[in-house]
């Protein structure tokens, strides 16, 4: 089985629902190859990840029992035969009801519009998810970094042969954040830079890799499960920060490293 078909298949294997010779070809495959081996743990963290507690909302105080009474009240109420309905009764009625139906419509939209508001849309929600997996399965034992050195001139060189791109790796220990490191990583179905910087106590995770267009976006910023996020584009390049450090100096980090690319 080849990397493509693992990606396509990896999701339905997390939740078991691949019969037993296609679970035996991925494990199979798994044993032997890093980056689909990366996906998976990142899948898994992403799992346990979005079972907590507070990506659940909660309806409205009174919303839940509205509704309830509403339908109640429709469901108590005998219908009309319509042979005793002259025609303009009628159309009332069905005006009444489709009016309801509208309310009840734009009602549940704006609740869901209200839930969404602060989480990045389309792709790009689907990648913070996958960064953030990424980085707190980083903060475990043993996975923060495959080569650790401070120089800047060590780390570049080791992604060489490693990845068909060679990543621009800069120090800013000079400015309180010192680079402590990189290692490969898998993000949006490719293989990706980790650099790994330092704050005081808090870890920073700079992610790169080649983007599919030259055109360059703003930072953008996010907030999810905790973690603050910004991500821009520059020069066939994407950039992914994260880490759990306050937005001010993420920012500041950000700024840094945009300058330092010429962003």
């Amino acid at each position: 089985m080849t990397c493509e078909q693992v990606q396509k298949l990896l999701d339905a294997y997390v939740d078991g629902e691949l019969d037993l010779v296609h679970n035996l070809e991925i494990e199979e495959h798994l044993q032997d190859c890093g980056p689909c081996q990366i996906s998976y743990q990142n899948q898994l963290t992403l799992k346990k990840a979005l079972k907590q507690e507070t990506l659940y909302y909660a309806l409205p105080a009174g919303l839940q029992k509205n509704i309830q009474t509403s339908l109640s009240r429709a469901v108590s109420k005998q219908p009309v035969p319509l042979s005793r309905l002259s025609s303009r009764r009628w159309v009332r009625s069905a005006g009444l009801i489709a009016a309801g139906l509208v309310v009840l419509l734009v009602g549940g939209l704006l609740l869901l519009a209200n839930i969404f508001s602060s989480s990045p849309s389309g792709k790009n929600e689907l990648l913070a998810q996958e960064v953030v997996a990424s980085h707190v399965r980083s903060l475990m034992v043993g996975h923060l970094e495959d080569v650790a050195s401070t120089d800047q001139h060590t780390v570049k060189p080791w992604f060489d042969g490693k990845l068909d791109f060679s990543p621009t790796v800069e120090d800013f220990a000079e400015k309180g954040y010192p680079l402590i490191g990189g290692r490969l990583d898998y993000l949006d179905k490719q293989p990706v830079a980790a650099l790994v910087y330092q704050r005081n106590k808090h870890i920073i995770n700079l992610f790169i890799w080649p983007a599919h267009s030259s055109l360059k976006t703003d930072a953008q910023t996010e907030t999810l499960q905790g973690y603050h996020l910004f991500y821009w584009s520059k020069a066939g390049w994407n950039y992914w920060a994260v880490s759990d450090l306050n937005t001010s100096e993420l920012e500041d980090f950000v700024q840094l490293t945009q300058t330092a690319v010429g962003s």
